[in-house]
């Protein structure tokens, strides 16, 4: 791999200047098949394409990928599918060059896996990341499936893919809208936190703490709603570190 990163996307479209004179960089954003907008940019010397073939549905419901899914089941993969996206977009563009992001997001097929194996509260990854992030069996599965999938367009497309991107809860930002909920995992990963910094060993809030703040309702007291405040430093916390775990996954030997 050229070189490996992690971006949290915070804009759908991202214009920069790059201080060599001779590179002239610009993002275009379409979930679409928009190999016109692909064959215009390459005339103007534009020639990066960013490859999402995603597995999961948008906020509305919608399929983010417009070619079908890659991730079937359990050490179930057709790749043919991203095969075919990035030979449709050689095509629009014999020159291109790739950000290759990869959705590690749940399909359905996984959620539901998951929840009958009684954890619904940790089974889908794009309303419930921090819940995910700690069950064992969606990140077991999650990492060996970027894993195969990584290792895949690297062998067949390495040469021409210039950054891969990591892509995962809600809207694929690494946003986590678990609503403070705590699964049995989670849980467990809670106390062991609080041990860690040598803290007493506690419950997680109840949920109806969370509903207001002391000030204006907006912000918390430290004195009133500490543990309030550490169980959302133990939430952010959880992701930075799953963050971590699927980039040492992707990092090349």
């Amino acid at each position: 791999m050229r070189f490996f990163a992690i971006f949290i996307m915070v804009a759908a479209f991202l214009q920069c200047a790059v201080a060599a004179a001779d590179v002239n960089l610009y993002a275009y954003r379409s979930f679409n098949k928009a190999f016109g907008q692909m064959r215009t940019f390459g005339e103007y010397g534009v020639n990066t394409i960013a490859v999402f073939p995603a597995n999961t549905c948008n906020s509305r419901g919608d399929p983010y990928c417009k070619y079908p899914p890659n991730w079937l089941g359990i050490d179930k993969y057709d790749f043919s599918a991203v095969d075919r996206q990035f030979e449709d977009f050689l095509k629009a563009n014999p020159s291109a060059e790739f950000i290759f992001i990869a959705d590690l997001n749940s399909p359905m097929w996984l959620s539901r896996n998951i929840a009958l194996r009684g954890g619904s509260v940790e089974c889908d990854s794009f309303t419930s990341l921090s819940n995910c992030l700690e069950n064992r069996i969606w990140r077991g599965e999650t990492s060996k499936y970027l894993a195969r999938l990584l290792e895949h367009v690297e062998g067949k497309y390495g040469s021409r893919i210039k950054a891969y991107l990591l892509v995962c809860g809600m809207t694929d930002e690494w946003m986590d809208y678990s609503a403070y909920s705590a699964g049995r995992f989670k849980t467990a990963a809670w106390k062991r936190w609080l041990a860690e910094r040598g803290e007493a060993v506690r419950p997680v809030p109840p949920i109806d703490a969370f509903a207001g703040a002391s000030f204006e309702n907006f912000l918390r007291d430290p004195s009133k709603e500490g543990d309030i405040i550490k169980y959302c430093e133990f939430t952010a916390d959880v992701v930075a570190v799953g963050v971590s775990h699927f980039a040492a996954v992707a990092r090349p030997a």
